[in-house]
């Protein structure tokens, strides 16, 4: 079993070239689930817990791979490919995740290894480390840095499940002109299971030089192959909807944003998680 995993991380980093080619196109890609959720992801188990909060991995049994792609806006040049793949070890688990987004004239590549573990039945924490290359055009040539990131989950009951975010606190210096720096951004948040067929999310988030925002999302299993999501916020507006369609192990998900002057923004992942039904 562990040398299935192993040549799934294989796979990956085979396709790093093609992901991070001066082809690819992108924004920050959470997962076609919490895009349908508003982007709430603070407590979030799925395979994309490995580009987002890294505290969700090690409840990932089997561990898995995505790949998912954004048109944003419905901009041929604003989408984003990216590939995400967690590797369960124990009571803990590693995570990789790729991304790329731009066009000629602005590409921002990142690539991000990340590890979480479980502390009892109830507390998990997780790190992350991003690398980032961005190229901005020939004029300004290209430059590079790192970011981190930590995050938490906890198991408050059975329903209810509280997390924590924050990438980027030291706010990594991306150029000595104008001492310009990358964003940082905190998100903490709850998830709360009425049933086994309906849950509610909801979080609030932060990014620097930003207004904050408050989340909110959720999602209905009318049957066991089938998922509906909705969710909306603030900081900016926004409504977002989509589905998902699962089969064994195998998860095809659907999302859109829509934003009420820039349109709609679609969104799809496909993931292999063979712990899951």
């Amino acid at each position: 079993m562990l040398t299935r995993y192993l040549w799934s991380f294989v796979v990956l980093f085979v396709g790093t070239a093609f992901f991070l080619s001066g082809n690819a196109r992108g924004q920050e890609l959470y997962g076609a689930p919490s895009a349908a959720m508003a982007n709430t992801m603070v407590t979030d188990t799925n395979v994309w817990a490995a580009s987002n909060n890294p505290a969700g991995m090690p409840w990932l049994a089997k561990g898995g791979i995505a790949a998912g792609y954004r048109n944003a806006f419905n901009i041929q040049k604003l989408g984003t490919r990216s590939i995400a793949a967690v590797l369960p070890f124990r009571n803990s688990a590693f995570g990789v995740s790729l991304q790329s987004y731009g066009f000629e004239a602005f590409l921002a590549n990142r690539i991000g290894l990340s590890y979480g573990i479980r502390l009892g039945e109830k507390l998990s924490l997780g790190a992350q480390m991003h690398y980032h290359a961005l190229t901005l055009s020939e004029m300004y040539g290209r430059t590079s840095f790192m970011t981190i990131a930590l995050g938490a989950r906890f198991n408050a009951t059975r329903k209810l499940t509280l997390g924590a975010y924050i990438n980027n606190p030291n706010q990594s210096k991306i150029a000595d002109f104008n001492d310009e720096r990358s964003v940082s951004r905190i998100a903490a948040g709850m998830s709360y299971a009425w049933s086994t067929r309906l849950r509610m999310t909801a979080e609030v988030q932060q990014e620097s030089g930003q207004t904050g925002g408050v989340r909110a999302g959720l999602e209905y299993v009318p049957v066991p192959s089938i998922v509906l999501r909705c969710g909306g916020g603030t900081g900016p507006a926004l409504f977002s909807f989509g589905f998902g369609w699962h089969r064994k192990a195998i998860h095809l998900d659907v999302a859109s944003f829509y934003h009420n002057v820039l349109g709609f923004s679609p969104q799809v992942a496909l993931a292999w998680v063979p712990g899951r039904k």
